[in-house]
């Protein structure tokens, strides 16, 4: 089961940002944020490596939901995201 729990943030600027668990143990984190002068929303995904606990940069979704689905892939197959660790 996953689950979102938003994140205080660390300064009044800050943007949202949600920490993403997956049956308890925490996978990653979902950050809110705009490319550029866009104003269109995007949901960056960081997930914890399984095999050795390194933070990895992930992909750029316009939705909540896609982010956490690439959170889980990520945590269930982390060999498919070798282009984050070049």
């Amino acid at each position: 089961m996953v689950d979102l729990r938003l994140m205080i943030p660390e300064s009044r600027t800050a943007l949202p940002r949600h920490e993403v668990s997956l049956d308890g143990v925490v996978i990653g984190w979902v950050q809110f944020h705009r490319i550029g002068r866009s104003t269109r929303d995007f949901y960056k995904a960081h997930g914890i490596h399984p095999g050795n606990g390194k933070i990895v940069n992930l992909e750029n979704h316009p939705s909540m939901e896609e982010a956490v689905r690439t959170l889980e892939e990520f945590h269930e197959y982390p060999d498919r995201f070798s282009r984050h660790f070049l």
